[in-house]
């Protein structure tokens, strides 16, 4: 790995972080539910003070706090496992080989680390099938090249590359291949499909020319659009892309989303503020008045 593949994970880390602290303080949610809406929600707050991992009822508008970090301590990711008791989060602080992968109970216990390796762990996704992708940096004994960088699966290197903005990888529904961010093929921090069986990486898009693709994905239930997070010099936005590369809608003044079930709404950040978007009509609604930044949504 080059020590421009090194600048630029660090770079992205730096840039994720720095866009969960820039939040204000706590303040209780003016929730509204909308139908079709339902499950639960696990965000990170960060304030002024102190960083949160919260869960939010989508149905009641009830949130409860399940983890706080120590001193700083980052959260950068969180993902649900498939049956919704348990979720992964990358924690750890600035510099090489600091984030971590770490299981959470639903109700805050049972902390632990999901894998035991020596090096860096970020941005991991289950599939529906139970199976868990990630992108790591992780030392190896090769002496030409001691970091192997890449997306892994269940601890399994399957693509060796970099992922941008920490990768944020999504899974195709049918559980055979991811997509990310990263350097595929001859896509510098573009979109890629990542097959598992067999170990192949395909660009998809490329980063837009006048901006950057910044890491989060999110691959639509029918598997045909690929939601992912760009920047620019007008803001953040979401980008609705064909899974073929044709085609894409922009979703402005937003990042995270998050597919509902049927593929007919995506829940995301504006503002620091949970919203929904129709994808029938474009219709856009504030579900709640709370700070938050990177979601998870558990239908």
């Amino acid at each position: 790995m080059t020590s421009r593949d090194r600048i630029g994970i660090a770079v992205s880390l730096a840039f994720a972080a720095l866009v969960i602290a820039c939040q204000g303080d706590p303040q209780g949610p003016d929730f509204t539910p909308v139908p079709g809406v339902t499950g639960k929600l696990a965000y990170v707050y960060s304030g002024s003070t102190r960083s949160e991992l919260r869960v939010l009822d989508l149905q009641t508008g009830g949130t409860r706090t399940i983890y706080t970090p120590s001193s700083g301590e980052l959260l950068t990711s969180i993902a649900w496992h498939p049956d919704g008791h348990s979720l992964v989060m990358t924690t750890g602080s600035l510099g090489p080989g600091l984030f971590r992968l770490r299981k959470l109970n639903e109700d805050g216990t049972g902390l632990t680390p999901v894998f035991d390796a020596d090096g860096a762990e970020f941005s991991a996704a289950y599939s529906p099938q139970g199976s868990l992708a990630y992108c790591a940096q992780l030392s190896v004994t090769d002496p030409n090249d001691p970091v192997v960088a890449g997306l892994f699966v269940d601890g399994a290197l399957v693509w060796q590359g970099v992922c941008h903005g920490g990768g944020h990888p999504s899974w195709f529904p049918d559980g055979s291949a991811v997509a990310l961010i990263g350097n595929c093929g001859v896509v510098f921090g573009g979109l890629c499909r990542v097959d598992v069986t067999p170990k192949t990486a395909t660009p998809i898009l490329a980063a837009p020319s006048s901006g950057v693709f910044t890491g989060g994905t999110a691959v639509s239930p029918q598997g045909d659009v690929i939601a992912v997070d760009a920047a620019d010099q007008n803001g953040s936005a979401v980008w609705l892309i064909q899974a073929d590369g044709s085609g894409t809608t922009m979703l402005p003044n937003g990042y995270d989303a998050q597919w509902s079930p049927d593929g007919s709404r995506i829940l995301f950040v504006r503002g620091a503020r949970l919203h929904v978007r129709e994808m029938g009509t474009g219709a856009v609604t504030k579900i709640a008045d709370t700070e938050m930044s990177t979601i998870a949504w558990y239908p």
